[in-house]
Formats: C-alpha cells, sequence, structure tokens
C-alpha cells in the first residue's frame, strides 16, 4: 500500500486567519490577556485588569474568534465563549478541530473523526494530527459508472473531463495520455460558504488548497434588530445603529440609539401652542420662552399661550385704572380710588360710571324723585295729585298739570 499526507499547506493557512492569537506548537495558543480581561474562567467576563474606557462599544477592540467585546462600566470588557466552543471557519479533513480555551483563546486539538473524505481511488485517514489518503487497489473501479481504473490512487482510462472527479479547489482533467489529473482553480474561487452572516467563507488559494477564513464584506451580520445594519470589520461581523428618525415597525415607529421607539428625532412628535416637541425615545415637550408670540395677540407664559407675558402685554391704562401688572400670564389692573372723577361721572372698580350715590345725580323736577341705580342717575315720578308750582296744579305721571290727570295723562 502507498500512502502520502496532504493538507499541510492548508492547514498553515486556515490557522493564520482564525484569530489575532497564534497557536503553539504542541496546539495550545498563547493566553488571551487583552483590554479588561484576566485568566477567568470558561464563558466568564475577565476582570482584574480594567482595560480601555469607552463610552460605546465602537469604542473596544474587535471581536476576537473566542471573545465578545462590550462596553461595561465605562471599560472594554470581553466575555469568553464557553471552553470547547467550535471556533467557525475550520478545514474540513485536516485531522484537527480548534476549540476556545477556558482563557479565551483558540487551541487545536486532535479529531480522528475529522479525516480527508478520499476519493474513488483513495481512502482517506488519520495518523494522529496528520491527514492520509492510501490509494486503492489498482484496477479498482472508478469514474462515472465505475467504467474507469485507479492507478498509483489516480483514476485512469479517460476520455473526457467529466470522466475524471475533481474538488472543490480543483478541477478534473484528462490528459493526452488518458489520464485523469486535476488543475487548480483561480486564487478567489469561492469553495464554500456556510454561513451567510459571518463575514467570512472559504476560498481557493490558487494551488488546490482552500483558504478558510477569507473576508467576504457581502456576508453581512443579521442581529434580527430593525433599527441597526450589519457590517464587516474585516472577517468580524458586528452592527451599526441606523440614523436616529428612521422608519421602522412598518412606518408606525421611528428608530433612535439602534431600537425602534416612539420617537426618532423631535420632528416625529407634536406640541401644543408655546411648547416645542423634544423626543429621547420618547416625546415630550419643553416650553417655550415667556414672551412668544403665541397668535391672535397673546404670548407663551409658564408653557400655555396667555393674556401677557410683561405688564408691557396689557392694555394702556385709563381714566379709572392707573396701570397694569402681568403676575401670571393676566392683566391685572390697579384701579384709581372709587368715586374720583372721569369725564362721564365717577370711578368705581376700574370703571367710569355715572354715578355711585344720588348726591351727584342732576336735581329732578318737582314731580320725580332721583336716586342711582345700577350705577345711573334714574328718575322716578312721584304720585299723581302732588302739589305742584302753585296755583293748584298737580303732578301727573311726573309733569306739574294745571289741569285734570286722567289715566296718567294731563287733560287739557
Amino acid at each position: 500500500m502507498r500512502a502520502f499526507l496532504v493538507g499541510a499547506a492548508l492547514l498553515g493557512t486556515a490557522l493564520a486567519a482564525i484569530g489575532s492569537c497564534a497557536l503553539d506548537q504542541d496546539g495550545t495558543g498563547e493566553e488571551f490577556i487583552g483590554p479588561g480581561t484576566s485568566t477567568g474562567s470558561a464563558g466568564g467576563e475577565g476582570a482584574g485588569n480594567p482595560g480601555t474606557a469607552c463610552a460605546d462599544r465602537s469604542e473596544c477592540p474587535a471581536d476576537g474568534p473566542c471573545a465578545v467585546y462590550a462596553c461595561t462600566g465605562g471599560f472594554c470588557t470581553p466575555t469568553f465563549l464557553p471552553a470547547g466552543s467550535e471556533v467557525a471557519g475550520a478545514i474540513e479533513g485536516d485531522c484537527k478541530r480548534v476549540i476556545c480555551s477556558a482563557s479565551g483563546t483558540p487551541t487545536e486539538q486532535t479529531d480522528a473523526a475529522d479525516a480527508p473524505a478520499g476519493d474513488d481511488c483513495n481512502d482517506g485517514s488519520c495518523n494522529g494530527i496528520t491527514p492520509v489518503l492510501t490509494p486503492k487497489d489498482d484496477t479498482s473501479p472508478c469514474g462515472m459508472n465505475g467504467l474507469l481504473q485507479c492507478l498509483d490512487g489516480v483514476c485512469v482510462g479517460c476520455a473526457v473531463a467529466d470522466d475524471c472527479l475533481g474538488s472543490a479547489c480543483e478541477d478534473p482533467v484528462c490528459n493526452a495520455s488518458n489520464r485523469c489529473g486535476k488543475a487548480s482553480k483561480p486564487a478567489g474561487t469561492v469553495a464554500a460558504d456556510t454561513s451567510q452572516t459571518d463575514c467570512v467563507r472559504q476560498e481557493c488559494d490558487g494551488n488546490g488548497g482552500i483558504i478558510a477564513t477569507a473576508p467576504d464584506p457581502d456576508d453581512v451580520p443579521d442581529d434580527m434588530i430593525e433599527c441597526t445594519d450589519g457590517v464587516c470589520n474585516g472577517v468580524f461581523p458586528t452592527h451599526v445603529n441606523q440614523m436616529n428618525g428612521a422608519d421602522c415597525n412598518g412606518g408606525t415607529m421611528n428608530c433612535y440609539e439602534g431600537m425602534c421607539s416612539q420617537c426618532g428625532v423631535p420632528g416625529d412628535c407634536t406640541a401644543p401652542a408655546c411648547q416645542t416637541a423634544t423626543c429621547d425615545g420618547t416625546c415630550g415637550v419643553m416650553d417655550q420662552p415667556n414672551g412668544t408670540d403665541c397668535g391672535s395677540g397673546d404670548y407663551c407664559f409658564g408653557g400655555a399661550c396667555s393674556e401677557c407675558a410683561v405688564a408691557a402685554h396689557c392694555p394702556a391704562p385709563t381714566e379709572c385704572i392707573t396701570a397694569y401688572a402681568c403676575p401670571a400670564g393676566t392683566c391685572v389692573p390697579t384701579n384709581a380710588a372709587d368715586g374720583t372723577g372721569c369725564p362721564t361721572g365717577q370711578c368705581l372698580a376700574g370703571a367710569c360710571v355715572e354715578c355711585v350715590d344720588a348726591t351727584v345725580c342732576p336735581l329732578p323736577s318737582p314731580c320725580n324723585t332721583v336716586a342711582c341705580t345700577g350705577n345711573a342717575c334714574v328718575e322716578t315720578p312721584v304720585d299723581n295729585g302732588t302739589s305742584c308750582g302753585g296755583l293748584g296744579a298737580t303732578c301727573c305721571n311726573g309733569s306739574c298739570c294745571l289741569t285734570e290727570c286722567v289715566n296718567d295723562v294731563c287733560v287739557i
């Protein structure tokens, strides 16, 4: 039997791309001691080193293959994935697997179950951590419908390339000697993409090998939050908040600081007269400055449309009002003393009235009396027949009558 080793070049390329820490020769990684970490237990947050100060996640380092950063308590702090977690992007068929250690570093382990797949003319197995392909017996059937034969681990007897077998990064070739071979696919050819949201994919290296963690900027992550967008930071997925005010929830709500909220910007909210809308994810209001014109000749005072904000907004003084003040958004007059003279009478409670008592009313005729009623001088006729003016004249419905008074009418 003949055996040969495969995959060594592929493994070296893949491990270089898995993380920022290198694997030791014995398959273990240097202990992950980054900002805000210590040698904490698996799955826990690091402690002891306060790490880099931060205000939010964007100021912290990018996540590693075994550690996820967060801005906690004002410092960048990683949380290690549980010990034993598989590191994404491992090469299939390399007799190894890479897992996270308790200290947050990628660690290489032997995996006999991860033997190379082999092909029609070779059986795959593991010699420790070394992938081995053992050629099958010569003349073993191979190729399409088993019509060809194996020779030294190669399926021969081909007529066209389709009679031969290829691989993810090698195209089948039928050479001039009618023997099957393989031609490397161009570097960058996509070999596999096991996840559409992890910023990486497997690519061909141009020599028939596979680069296990090639960057894929279109392979953006999705955290299922409507107000964030997934982006790739090299080979590491991350998320950024959409602009405040962007529509969410079918256009009925707005994004604010990465969350779907009642509002994203003050313009998403409404406010009554004399108040301005605010937004911190929830609509609110704040008072406009006192004295702001709120229409119809009124002014803002204490967040409400009022008669005045200062005394200058009140009417000018009058004969019976000496001044105005504005203590609480309402014009309050200072009245002249009751009884102060004014053009049409006397002042009473700030208004110019005809009288406050009968003493200021004009003297009535002999057949009337006068009284101040409702702040107006009102004459009332005396009883008919009351003597007036001499010569036997008597009063008749408020007039002095020299003849007879019949039904309140002086008969001539």
